[in-house]
């Protein structure tokens, strides 16, 4: 390590349904190799533990917000998605994270 520089550790609370969540770690991990000495903790967490097993399908989530809101937020993503070189589309269905993060738990 150079003379006045200090480890970094970042913890990132993130969960895999998020599309903020995936840009922020996206793009954590195109810097990480030019702040070194940096380090990534991921954490998982569930944002929406009130959605069933089996998903709910996107429309009921647009029929809660509206087609405005709805399409103002992924215009956004498709923003900032792009902006570090990602492709992404919006899901047809809204799943239930519990299992993939407690997959990732035992990994």
């Amino acid at each position: 390590m150079q003379k006045g520089t200090h480890a970094m550790k970042i913890t990132v609370f993130s969960d895999y349904i998020c599309p903020f969540c995936y840009i922020g770690i996206e793009t954590l991990r195109k810097v990480q190799p030019q702040v070194p000495p940096l380090t990534l903790e991921w954490k998982g967490f569930q944002i929406h533990p009130e959605y069933p097993a089996v998903g709910i399908p996107i429309e009921q989530r647009i029929a809660q917000y509206g087609q405005e809101r709805y399409t103002v937020i992924w215009r956004n993503i498709l923003t900032l998605a792009a902006g570090i070189g990602l492709e992404m589309h919006p899901p047809p269905l809204l799943t239930n994270s519990l299992m993939a993060l407690e997959a990732t738990e035992c990994a």
